[in-house]
C-alpha cells in the first residue's frame, strides 16, 4: 500500500478509529491527540501493511496499541472510600472497567466487530459491507465475540 492512498484510507476509517478511542477516553483534547497519533502511525507504517489482512483490522490494531499505551500511562483513577458515588453509579463504573479490561483480552477481530456494532451503532448490513464479509458471517462473529466477552467478564468476577 502506498502513502498516496492515505487520504482515502483516512476518510474511510476515521470514524472507526475515533469510536475506538471514544470508548476509553472522555476528554476531548486527549481524544484528538490519540486520534492524531493513530493516524500518524498509520501514515508512517502504511508501507508495512500486509494485504493478506483486512485494512480495517490492521488500522484497528494500530489504534488499539495507541489506546493501550495511553491507558498504561493514565490508568483510571481509583476513588477513595469517601468519594464513592451512589451504588448505581459505582456499579456502572465497575462494569465499565470490567468491560474495558475484558475487551482488551479479546482478539482484534472481536474488538473490531463489537466496537463497530455497539459504539458506532452499525447494523448487520452495514457491518457486512464495511468488513467485506457475508451477512451470515457478521451474525456468527458477533454471536461468538459476545460469548467470548461474556466468558471473560464472568471470569473477572
Amino acid at each position: 500500500m502506498k502513502r498516496e492512498e492515505f487520504p482515502a484510507i483516512y476518510d474511510e476509517y476515521k470514524n472507526l478509529v475515533y469510536s475506538a478511542i471514544h470508548f476509553y477516553v472522555r476528554d476531548p483534547e486527549i481524544k484528538e491527540d490519540l486520534h492524531q497519533e493513530v493516524w500518524l502511525n498509520v501514515y508512517k507504517s502504511i508501507g508495512t501493511f500486509d494485504s493478506r489482512a483486512k485494512l480495517s483490522t490492521w488500522i484497528f490494531g494500530l489504534a488499539k496499541n495507541v489506546i493501550l499505551a495511553w491507558r498504561r500511562k493514565n490508568p483510571p483513577p481509583v476513588e477513595a472510600p469517601e468519594d464513592i458515588p451512589a451504588p448505581s453509579e459505582e456499579e456502572r463504573t465497575v462494569e465499565r472497567l470490567d468491560l474495558e479490561r475484558a475487551m482488551v483480552d479479546l482478539s482484534p477481530e472481536d474488538q473490531q466487530i463489537l466496537f463497530m456494532k455497539y459504539t458506532m451503532d452499525l447494523g448487520y448490513d452495514e457491518l457486512s459491507r464495511k468488513l467485506g464479509i457475508p451477512l451470515s458471517t457478521v451474525k456468527s462473529r458477533l454471536f461468538e465475540a459476545r460469548a467470548r466477552l461474556k466468558k471473560r467478564m464472568e471470569r473477572r468476577r
